[in-house]
């Protein structure tokens, strides 16, 4: 399954964020030509979910217009957003009411404004009653707390909590967790489940996660606590490549400065894939014993010899 990152414009600007080395470059953004492209590439695997991210995808100039296509195919648009979109757009994407999907990336409060914590309140207000959204945040830091979550998960109809784990950039220079902190961050991520089990709350697992961070009693409590995609390494992850707006492809955004190619260099979906996972097998077994595709921690530790 593919991310189309229909911009590289942001209104934010995360300390721990995974598209930093994108962000840097000149503003883009996916001409809808190239939409068309990808929307045609990508249907010849069957696919009937369109991931779009960013950037923040809602700052496409012709979002709309992407929005309605991707429904006249009769496809269902998955939007990975920070919730800083306005109202005028809110209304917009109530209009489809549940044939879209939501993913939201919700900082801690205090990495807000007044008027950006509720303009997002607001977004969820309107959008969260379709009962297709997700809620979220990136864990940058050991030290972190979900109550937040919590309480957006108890006060609107959200399907779950997911978490992800900050990943190093190759190549770059970002804030993430040293992996050496991991088995520390396990022990943090056990309380916060325990909250979320205690609130009647579903949680989940995005990528960064590595099942060697948790020793054996915390294994049997995630498994106890049925976590949501329990999955590890890179190939528990949902999204297998990424394609910019350029039409390059990338395996991911911590790998995002790492043998990429063009989408017009394949036949389909599964080349790609299969593409990556060869460079990366290859790679692996010659530098490392540590299984990072099947068990994790992200690939990019071991690129930057973090690890």
């Amino acid at each position: 399954m593919a991310n189309i990152l229909l911009t590289n414009t942001c209104n934010q600007k995360c300390p721990y964020c995974f598209a930093a080395e994108q962000l840097k470059l000149k503003k883009t953004e996916m001409s809808f030509n190239n939409f068309k492209v990808i929307l045609d590439f990508l249907e010849k695997n069957n696919g009937k979910t369109v991931r779009l991210m960013g950037g923040e995808p809602t700052l496409h100039s012709q979002f709309r217009k992407i929005i309605n296509y991707i429904l006249s195919r009769d496809l269902q648009p998955h939007l990975f957003t920070n919730g800083l979109f306005s109202n005028e757009v809110a209304n917009f994407l109530a209009e489809k009411e549940a044939n879209i999907k939501y993913s939201f990336n919700i900082n801690s409060p205090d990495m807000y404004s007044s008027k950006r914590r509720k303009t997002i309140l607001k977004n969820l207000k309107i959008l969260t009653p379709f009962k297709n959204s997700l809620i979220g945040a990136v864990i940058w830091q050991k030290y972190f707390n979900i109550d937040y979550l919590i309480d957006l998960a108890k006060q609107y109809p959200v399907k779950a909590v997911m978490l992800r784990i900050a990943n190093p950039i190759f190549g770059a220079k970002n804030k993430y967790i040293s992996f050496e902190q991991y088995p520390f961050l396990a022990g943090n991520l056990i309380q916060q489940i325990k909250k979320t089990d205690k609130n009647k709350i579903r949680l989940g697992f995005g990528c960064g996660f590595s099942k060697e961070m948790f020793n054996k009693e915390q294994l049997g409590i995630l498994k106890e606590y049925s976590i949501v995609n329990l999955n590890w390494g890179c190939d528990g992850n949902s999204g297998r490549f990424d394609i910019d707006t350029d039409l390059s492809v990338f395996r991911c955004f911590p790998l995002s400065n790492w043998h990429r190619k063009k989408i017009t260099d394949f036949k389909n979906s599964k080349e790609i894939e299969n593409y990556f996972t060869q460079i990366m097998q290859q790679c692996q077994a010659n530098n490392s014993d540590i299984d990072f595709i099947r068990q994790g921690p992200c690939f990019a530790y071991l690129l930057n010899k973090d690890i």
